[in-house]
Formats: C-alpha cells, sequence, structure tokens
C-alpha cells in the first residue's frame, strides 16, 4: 500500500528542532534517550482529534497538530507531537519513548507491506476513550487500533466497523461509571 502524507506547515521542521533541543536541556528523560544522537524526524503524521456524544455519535475529527518518528542511525528512538496552536504557532504537546517509536515504526511498515491503493495517514485520537488510532483515508477508509483486537493485537476496522467499535467502547467505559457513580 503506498502511503501518503498531507504537506507539513512551512517551518515544521525547524520548529521541532527547537523543541528537541529544549527537550534535551531541560529534562532528564529527553537527554537519556536523545542526547548526543544523530537524529532523524520521519513524517510528520497530521494528528486528529474527534469526540463521542453520549448517544454514541462521532464528531468530525478537526487536525490539531502533528506526530514525527525520531529516530538515529540505528533505532527509533522517540515519537513527538506538536501541537498546532495558531496558522503560525507549533508546540511541543508529547513525547513517547522507545516502546510508542518501535510500535510505530512497526505498524508503518507493516502498512506499507498491504495490498491496495494509495492511502492517507493520519493519527486519530478521542481522548474520552483513550483511543490513539492510526486512519488511513482513502475512498474506504481504514483505521488500526493498537492493541485493539485479541490478546492486544492490533486491529484494523473499516469505516462502519470503526463506528461500531467506538460505540461499543463507549457504552463499556458508561457502564464503569454508572458503576462506580
Amino acid at each position: 500500500m503506498d502511503l501518503k502524507l498531507q504537506p507539513a506547515p512551512e517551518g515544521i521542521q525547524a520548529a521541532l528542532a527547537r523543541q528537541i533541543s529544549l527537550l534535551v536541556a531541560h529534562s532528564k528523560l529527553g537527554a537519556q534517550h536523545l542526547k548526543g544522537k544523530n537524529l532523524f524526524a520521519q513524517g510528520p503524521l497530521p494528528i486528529y482529534v474527534g469526540d463521542i456524544s453520549v448517544a454514541g455519535a462521532v464528531s468530525r475529527p478537526r487536525r490539531v497538530g502533528w506526530r514525527f518518528l525520531i529516530s538515529d542511525d540505528i533505532e527509533p528512538l522517540a515519537v513527538a507531537d506538536l501541537e498546532q496552536r495558531s496558522r503560525t504557532e507549533l508546540a511541543l504537546s508529547s513525547v513517547g519513548y522507545r516502546d510508542a517509536a518501535v510500535h510505530l515504526e512497526q505498524v508503518l511498515s507493516r502498512l506499507e507491506r498491504l495490498p491496495g491503493g494509495s492511502r492517507e495517514v493520519r493519527v486519530f485520537m478521542i481522548p474520552r476513550l483513550h483511543l490513539h488510532a492510526l486512519w488511513l483515508a482513502g475512498r474506504t477508509s481504514l483505521y488500526v487500533i493498537s492493541g485493539g483486537g485479541d490478546q492486544g493485537a492490533d486491529v484494523t476496522l473499516d469505516r462502519k466497523a470503526m463506528q461500531g467499535w467506538l460505540v461499543q467502547q463507549h457504552h463499556s467505559i458508561l457502564g464503569r461509571r454508572k458503576l462506580t457513580n
């Protein structure tokens, strides 16, 4: 499958470099994972956020930022999310180290080997459900949910199955809340 990316805003690579240098300078964890390495940023993947109503309807997702896969010459080291605060301002909103980077690289590699046409790769999140998925946007969109299948396996769903999965997750969370209230 041919994976396509949306055009990123001008200056995003420079913004990422500034944010990563601040992270390395001011974060012990950032320095431990990234300091002194020859870093490469792959991507970025656009990040879309949606919400789900009490009735289970999913809102139209809106783009809120960009995700980079950061590697050195040998291995993936981190994923870094830049939040689009305004047309010209990008700020580091989150960083996930080693495991998150390895997982993203593995999923993208697996998707590239799938048969089929081209699709645009996006990150899709619904914070209320603690959902992070890859959204393969195209004529027939697909969603890859990390750990959404049996025994924590990734699961790939079409648009209709994704809607059903989201409603099921939503009702499960609502049920747990009723038990604790």
